[in-house]
C-alpha cells in the first residue's frame, strides 16, 4: 500500500511540472551549449550572437534570470547588456524592414564627364516595370 501512495504522490507531482520541466530542459540545454562552447574556445572569446539569444529567449519561457545566469555563467550586468543590444538590433531591423529604397537619379550630365556634350543633349528616360 504505501508504495502506491508513493506513485500516486509522484505522479501528481509530475502533472504540475509541464511548464517548469520544459523551462529546467531549456536551461539545462543552454548549459551544455554554454559549456562546450568555453571548452572549444579560449577564455576571453566573444560569446556568439546565436548563444546570447538563445539566453535571452530562455527568460521570458518561464526561467528566472538567475537560472539563466548561473547556466551560462554570466553576470547580470553581461545579459543586461546583451538585452540593451538585441532590443537595439530588433529596432534597427524593423527600420530596415520598412526604408523605402531610393534610387538615385543623375541629373547632372557636366558630373557624368559630359560636359564636352556639343549642342542641347536630350535624354529619354524610360521606366520598366517588372521583369
Amino acid at each position: 500500500m504505501g508504495t502506491s501512495r508513493a506513485r500516486a504522490g509522484n505522479r501528481k507531482e509530475r502533472e504540475g511540472e509541464g511548464d517548469s520541466a520544459g523551462a529546467s530542459r531549456r536551461v539545462e540545454g543552454l548549459r551544455r551549449r554554454f559549456a562546450k562552447f568555453r571548452h572549444e574556445h579560449e577564455s576571453g572569446t566573444r560569446i556568439p550572437d546565436s548563444l546570447r539569444h538563445a539566453a535571452l529567449a530562455a527568460l521570458p519561457s518561464g526561467n528566472s534570470e538567475s537560472e539563466v545566469r548561473r547556466a551560462c555563467g554570466v553576470t547580470s550586468n553581461q545579459l543586461a547588456r546583451w538585452r540593451k543590444h538585441w532590443k537595439a538590433s530588433a529596432e534597427a531591423r524593423e527600420l530596415e524592414v520598412q526604408a523605402p529604397r531610393v534610387f538615385p537619379v543623375v541629373d547632372d550630365l557636366a558630373g557624368m564627364g559630359l560636359a564636352q556634350a556639343r549642342g542641347p543633349v536630350q535624354q529619354d528616360l524610360e521606366l520598366c516595370i517588372g521583369g
